[in-house]
């Protein structure tokens, strides 16, 4: 188990000029230490929002691991903290449940009376769902609930009428597939799952479903990442897209054409494809990772991810993916874009995105440098870079917002969005990991856990 030097609230200053000549000046992001005992996925899992914030206060989650009780592993804990903005004061830390291992971090959202929700746990097992017992308050929860049998990975939407919607991958068998869930605000049922996205191969398949509401409160938008299966089975890592004006009841492409439910890597609206046969590495090197997604004031889905080259190496690129409601899809290159980002670096995922509500287009993304010939997931060369477009995407503001540490990965950000009626600041805060990323699921480890402003 790694520890670090720690203090409750660090200065991070960032001296990019040592790293890329075209940027020779100082920042400085202050971030504030939630915890030092985070998991090796704390903040992981860029499709689950971690951070509310509503009426004066910002609440943060995240996933620890500790001593198991008989002192023999790790025991997993989902965590969260509350931040009162009048007197600047962080809240003690709560407790709200366990996890199975690393993958169990939670997903937050907040309905219109202000009261908290939360999916969280399991890695291939029931999720687990709690409400806050008072609005606007982290500190005592109600009972936890079990939803499905075989999920993981939480992405949780309150609808207009707080209407709770939740989508998970499941695993039934040796089969993959995606499960979407919802339960009223007048129950405490939650329905029988409809089943919206399958994978074609019989084999581990991952799915990265990242959801977003329009600006009516009532489109929802879906963005998912797949991979998986044997090297030769048909678009082995994919990016694709649907919508939903009905609240799940059916399903379309970016054109408004109808998708027959479940859809799958043939029916999706494709935004990134890679053709396996073309592939010149090894199946489980992820040559397409996904982010989270956002839609514009004009209803347009703004989808974040990145590619790797069909060998592997450098640069890899960072893309938004735009659509018109027509069929057609703008791809925005960012690497170009981001002059925050120092010599001979590369853009890559977990990354987040959303939209402000005066309509800029904010990110986050992890940056890396890594050895030539070892792996970009959780390089010590990691970086988070924040950037910001008032133009649509045509030119960003970016920084660095974590101390360049060649050691030390800082990463795995999460963004702070909209999910239902959080009050989504201009500024929208960030939390990020800063340590290793284990050997194994259920390892013990104390990583920090940052919270910061940019």
């Amino acid at each position: 188990m790694k520890k670090h030097g720690r203090s409750c609230c660090v200065a991070l200053t960032i001296l990019i000029s040592s790293l890329c000549p075209l940027v020779a000046q100082a920042q400085t992001v202050e971030a504030f230490t939630l915890s030092e005992n985070g998991s090796g996925r704390a903040t992981g899992y860029a499709e689950a929002n971690k951070i509310v914030t509503w009426q004066g206060k910002t609440h943060v989650g995240w996933l620890d691991s500790v001593p198991s009780e008989d002192g023999a592993g790790a025991s997993f804990k989902v965590r969260i903290r509350t931040l009162d903005h009048a007197s600047g004061q962080w809240s003690p830390t709560c407790t709200i449940g366990d996890a199975q291992d690393n993958h169990g971090g939670p997903a937050l959202a907040m309905d219109s009376k202000g009261y908290l929700h939360v999916a969280y746990g399991p890695h291939s097992n029931p999720m687990r769902y709690r409400r806050s017992l008072e609005p606007n308050d982290a500190s005592a929860w109600t009972p936890e609930v079990e939803i499905g049998e075989r999920l993981t990975y939480p992405v949780l939407l309150v609808g207009p009428d707080d209407t709770l919607y939740l989508s998970a991958r499941n695993r039934t068998g040796a089969e993959w597939e995606t499960l979407f869930f919802s339960k009223p605000a007048d129950s405490d049922t939650w329905s029988q799952p409809t089943l919206i996205i399958k994978a074609k191969m019989v084999s581990y398949s991952h799915f990265q479903v990242a959801m977003a509401w329009g600006p009516d409160h009532k489109t929802m938008h879906l963005a998912s990442r797949i991979y998986g299966g044997a090297p030769d089975a048909r678009w082995c890592q994919m990016v694709g897209y649907m919508k939903s004006e009905d609240f799940g009841k059916t399903w379309q492409r970016n054109d408004g054409t109808t998708i027959d439910l479940p859809a799958t890597v043939d029916t999706l609206d494709p935004i990134a494809v890679v053709d396996p046969a073309q592939m010149q590495i090894h199946f489980d090197t992820t040559t397409l990772r996904s982010g989270s997604i956002a839609v514009d004031r004009e209803n347009r889905p703004c989808i974040l991810y990145n590619s790797l080259q069909p060998d592997g190496s450098r640069p890899t690129q960072a893309w938004i993916a735009r659509g018109d409601g027509k069929g057609n899809w703008e791809k925005i290159l960012l690497n170009d874009k981001l002059t925050a980002l120092p010599e001979g670096w590369s853009p890559t995922m977990p990354g987040g995105i959303t939209t402000t509500p005066a309509g800029d287009l904010v990110i986050v993304l992890s940056i890396s440098n890594p050895a030539p010939g070892s792996t970009w997931w959780g390089a010590p060369s990691t970086e988070v870079l924040y950037a910001r477009s008032s133009d649509g995407g045509q030119t960003f503001n970016s920084q660095v917002i974590t101390p360049v540490d060649a050691d030390m990965a800082h990463w795995l950000p999460n963004l702070e969005r909209a999910t239902g009626f959080n009050d989504l600041p201009e500024r929208p805060s960030v939390i990020y990991s800063i340590g290793e990323k284990g050997t194994n699921n259920s390892q013990l480890i104390a990583n920090l856990v940052q919270f910061c402003t940019p």
